[in-house]
């Protein structure tokens, strides 16, 4: 047992020493008014050498209803996504979604969900 210990301290004392800034990442991403629809829009994406992550935002001052997207994969097939819409003044929301990831054994894992809320 303290071995491990001894191993964990050491391990959590080089990647706290050694830590800088991650040169192999790229982040991109922008926010606009889009006066004919009345929505703000905003998009995120963080592409690194293992995976992607985009994530979309929209939300609409007059209707009160706000959306979300994220999607994220990697470079072993592993994915995922959901989309979250909610309504401020109604109080109601709805998220769906779904994880897929592939496996050597058989068939790939799959999971999908849906359901609605009231805050």
């Amino acid at each position: 047992m303290t071995r491990y210990l001894l191993a964990s301290a050491l391990a959590m004392i080089g990647a706290l020493g050694f830590a800088q800034k991650a040169d192999a990442q790229f982040s991109y991403g922008y926010q606009t008014y889009v006066p004919g629809a009345g929505v703000m829009l905003r998009s995120q994406t963080l592409a690194t050498p293992f995976g992607i992550q985009t994530m979309n935002r929209t939300y609409s001052p007059f209707t009160g209803f706000g959306a979300r997207q994220y999607y994220y994969g990697d470079v072993w097939g592993n994915r995922a996504a959901m989309v979250g819409g909610y309504n401020s003044y109604m109080h109601l929301g709805y998220r769906s979604g779904y994880t897929y990831a592939p496996t050597y054994y058989g068939a790939p894992m799959h999971n999908r969900f849906g359901y609605y809320y009231r805050r």
